[in-house]
């Protein structure tokens, strides 16, 4: 219901002020750079999830950025929703599921992206012993290959105003609550 779904963009509002205060990262200021990433595709409080997911699964706020930006190049090349296809690239990434990810058109293996990220990042190291952290950069890297060049095929990609009018008049309902 709205009345639930308010309570919880506050709750989740309210959280993401201490996790800034106790970690010194802005949940809110990441969330508004999202949705500039997306070109106002998704609405502050999609926004605020999809920066937290990555946040808390270890990624910079660059490599979030990152993944909005293949995320939503990967919607509007096939033709489907920035929001699910958020949903799909942070889940895919940050969970190491490649499975989601061939939905974007973002092709990985992961086992090829451990060995690679061996060779490249953590010389000396062996797959066996990435730690899930180490993981989950590997997977990273191995999307944001895979998807570089549909992000930079796309960079100009416009998103529907209609699109864009129903993420402001979400932030603007949620706000008035």
């Amino acid at each position: 219901s709205v009345l639930s779904s308010s309570a919880q963009y506050g709750d989740m509002l309210r959280a993401q002020e201490k996790f800034a205060a106790a970690t010194g990262t802005n949940m809110q200021t990441v969330a508004r750079e999202l949705q500039n990433t997306t070109k106002f595709a998704i609405n502050f409080q999609e926004a605020a999830q999809f920066s937290s997911i990555g946040r808390l699964a270890g990624f910079t706020t660059e490599q979030v950025k990152k993944l909005a930006q293949i995320g939503t190049s990967a919607a509007t090349i096939l033709g489907r929703d920035v929001p699910d296809a958020l949903s799909r690239m942070f889940r895919g990434v940050a969970k190491g599921e490649p499975e989601i990810l061939d939905e974007l058109g973002i092709f990985i293996r992961l086992d090829n992206a451990y060995k690679e990220y061996v060779k490249t990042v953590a010389k000396g190291q062996r797959v066996i012993d990435l730690t899930a952290a180490q993981r989950r950069q590997a997977t990273f890297l191995a999307a944001e290959q895979a998807g570089k060049p549909m992000a930079e095929g796309n960079a100009d990609a416009q998103i529907n105003d209609i699109i864009k009018a129903q993420a402001n008049f979400t932030n603007a309902l949620k706000d008035t609550m």
